[in-house]
């Protein structure tokens, strides 16, 4: 029975990395930026970490293959390599704004707090 799960285990293995390698590299980007692109909003620090360390795959292969791909392949992988940055810099952005306006929030209430104070020694 072990025998069985242990080859059981490695078709399973074979087949998932032959799906994956059969993959045109261009597709490979696309799925994980449209994926990234879809979910992203809702990523926790877990998540994001995640993403980062499956893109840093994609590039390593891209980059180990470079001279194997057409023009073609190269534009389509860089257009996703730029909207993925894009994605970045929106999410950091929305974070950055986040910040931004609970800072503003603050100084607003502290602001509205000194000048109560400042009225009522009148």
């Amino acid at each position: 029975m072990k025998q069985f799960r242990i080859i059981l285990f490695a078709a399973v293995a074979s087949l998932v990395l032959a799906s994956c390698a059969g993959k045109p590299i261009e597709d490979k980007f696309d799925s994980f930026v449209n994926k990234v692109e879809s979910k992203c909003d809702s990523y926790t620090q877990a998540d994001w970490d995640k993403v980062i360390k499956e893109y840093d795959a994609l590039i390593q292969e891209y980059q180990q293959n470079i001279d194997s791909y057409t023009q073609e392949q190269k534009a389509a992988v860089n257009k996703a390599i730029g909207k993925y940055t894009g994605i970045l810099l929106k999410a950091g952005v929305n974070q950055a704004g986040k910040a931004v306006q609970d800072a503003i929030d603050s100084a607003s209430s502290f602001i509205k707090g000194v000048s109560e104070s400042l009225e009522t020694e009148k």
